[in-house]
């Protein structure tokens, strides 16, 4: 099964440990709303405004849904399939 990282435990997981892939959109970082940033990153990650995001709409295995933004990168179209499930992998703070 494949992963998806995230590098705190954050609120909108849930403490889910698998989700599945419902959809995804991208969005430039100038256009992201900031309570959207605010619940999504819950202020721990920089979002740039010159820089496009995948949003990725996820539903976990307690059936609670979340997003997640990703780079807008070749790597990244390739990883995240619709559809598919990945095992939530929380690398603690250090």
């Amino acid at each position: 099964m494949k992963e998806i990282r995230f590098d705190r435990n954050y609120k909108k997981l849930h403490n889910q440990t698998e989700c599945e892939l419902c959809g995804w959109t991208v969005r430039g970082g100038a256009s992201l709303q900031k309570d959207f940033i605010k619940y999504d990153t819950e202020g721990k990650y920089k979002i740039e405004r010159n820089k496009e995001y995948m949003i990725l709409f996820l539903v976990g295995n307690k059936m609670i849904p979340f997003t997640t933004l990703r780079s807008l990168n070749k790597n990244n179209l390739r990883k995240y399939n619709l559809g598919e499930t990945y095992k939530i992998v929380v690398e603690e703070e250090k």
